[in-house]
């Protein structure tokens, strides 16, 4: 596909033209957009999202609407290294010198265009507050920069509030890697996203010589992602079982329907909450064959250097919209919970029944817990025994007590403006973003244990391995006489 004639850029790759020719279904409903161009290696994600940005830079010109002010967009990139080397060079490249009527440099690097728009730079490094944009480009939005801390990611969303602009947009560029970016960006049955993957040899500018570098660069189990443009988990991955496409949904789960709890104590103590609820059942060839139960994980909560006391107070204060139901509910413990430590537990929630494994039982053995998770999250036959609330990715704004939450990405409100409640506060290191980077050490073959994501990744080990045990299959031998 040939660029414009006014354009002196090089023909575009199939899925740039993709990328920078896509328009919503509906665009008169549909007037805020999430982009994202990913790819493997030298793919050319970073020179397909800039000619998309600098696309919907050229159709919100000013207007006098904006009066002494400029229609304002925002380019990211992880560091100011990277701005400045990569993110800045190719934009710069793409956009023509006549187009630009002044620029800005350091410590606010800044370019005016000759329409009017202003495009401020800005790195993950740096803060950004009270500036209200039509457009904003991440690039290399895998960074930790991004992935790590999704507040960062949802502050740029709050810039995209220019009230005067057609149409705003979020657009990404980076790696394909599953967890926080293939949560925020691999939404295909949303009409307001559009995800565009493209491998490395998708772009055929790219010499043999440096396919050849490239494939000596990449280590073994990286291909996926570094070359191929495909969602994949991480080598090392011990819960690669785990698909945002299969186990996210927006059920928000049903305030009359009794919880089990997940518990880990200590410095970053973590509480999960699950319902129980009937999922499809397959069996050979796909054949579905009923129901069997399954675990709806409806919400969780941070517990950081609280003790057991105090962590039960606060599920009661803070969660207390959640049933809790003596002979109903259960709570489960680590194995190491002391007498003190459960005897809190029976005094905030009497009649619950609490489950702590003990040396001998089945699930006492973290990796017998592990391989439990795995079989639920998905068996041999494709059954999947969990799901969790979208909710929890931390990426998009939700109530902690109704069902109300807001999948667009809009600025995120003080307040629930259903029920009142304050919004709930995404820990950092949520349940997903835990069962997402669960990896074992390369050397020992043993579970990282980091004392951030652990703590959630136990809580839920803890109630599905008792909730969701397996079903063994037992054989005997005949004796013929």
């Amino acid at each position: 596909m040939s660029a414009p004639q006014y354009l002196d850029w090089s023909e575009f790759l199939p899925h740039q033209w993709d990328f920078f020719s896509w328009e919503p279904d509906d665009p008169a409903r549909i007037q805020q957009t999430v982009e994202f161009l990913g790819g493997g290696w030298g793919a050319g994600k970073t020179e397909g999202a800039a000619r998309r940005f600098f696309k919907l830079c050229c159709e919100n010109p000013w207007t006098e609407a904006y009066g002494d002010g400029n229609p304002t967009a925002i380019v990211a990139a992880p560091t100011l290294r990277v701005l400045k080397q990569a993110t800045m060079a190719t934009l710069e490249g793409v956009i023509p010198r006549e187009a630009i009527l002044k620029k800005r440099a350091a410590p606010h690097y800044e370019w005016i265009l000759v329409n009017g728009v202003r495009i401020l730079f800005t790195s993950g490094e740096a803060e950004m507050e009270g500036i209200s944009a039509f457009a904003c480009w991440i690039d290399e939005v895998q960074h930790p920069a991004f992935s790590s801390d999704p507040r960062r990611y949802l502050n740029y969303m709050a810039r995209l509030r220019d009230p005067h602009s057609k149409r705003r947009a979020m657009i990404a560029s980076g790696l394909p890697e599953s967890g926080w970016v293939r949560d925020t960006f691999d939404r295909p049955d949303d009409p307001a996203y559009h995800t565009v993957l493209a491998a490395t040899a998708d772009n055929v500018h790219i010499p043999a010589e440096l396919m050849e570098r490239f494939r000596g660069a990449c280590p073994s189990g990286y291909e996926g992602s570094l070359l191929e443009g495909r969602w994949m988990s991480p080598p090392g991955a011990i819960y690669s079982q785990y698909n945002a496409a299969i186990h996210l949904t927006e059920m928000r789960g049903k305030p009359h329907v009794a919880v089990d709890v997940g518990m880990d104590v200590g410095n970053g103590a973590h509480v999960v909450f699950a319902q129980p609820m009937p999922m499809p059942a397959r069996s050979i060839a796909g054949r579905a064959h009923g129901t069997q139960k399954g675990l709806l994980f409806v919400d969780e909560m941070a517990a950081t250097n609280l003790s057991v006391d105090e962590i039960c107070m606060r599920i009661k204060a803070e969660r207390g919209h959640w049933r809790i139901e003596p002979g109903v509910s259960t709570i489960h413990v680590d194995p190491n919970t002391d007498r003190d430590e459960r005897r809190a537990l029976y005094k905030h929630f009497p009649g619950v029944r609490i489950v702590r494994k003990e040396r001998g039982d089945e699930t006492y053995a973290v990796e017998t817990g592990i391989r439990f998770v795995q079989a639920a999250l998905l068996d041999s036959w494709g059954n999947a025994r969990i799901l969790f609330w979208r909710g929890l990715t931390g990426t998009y704004p939700a109530c902690s007590k109704c069902e109300w939450g807001s999948w667009d990405n809009r600025a995120r409100p003080d307040r629930c403006p259903k029920c009142g409640a304050p919004l709930r506060d995404h820990a950092q290191y949520g349940v997903i973003d835990a069962v997402q980077r669960y990896r074992r050490n390369e050397a020992t073959g043993k579970p990282i244990k980091d004392n951030l994501r652990d703590h959630a990744c136990d809580a839920f080990r803890y109630v599905v391995a008792e909730q969701l045990p397996l079903e063994r299959a037992e054989a005997r031998v005949i004796r013929h006489r």
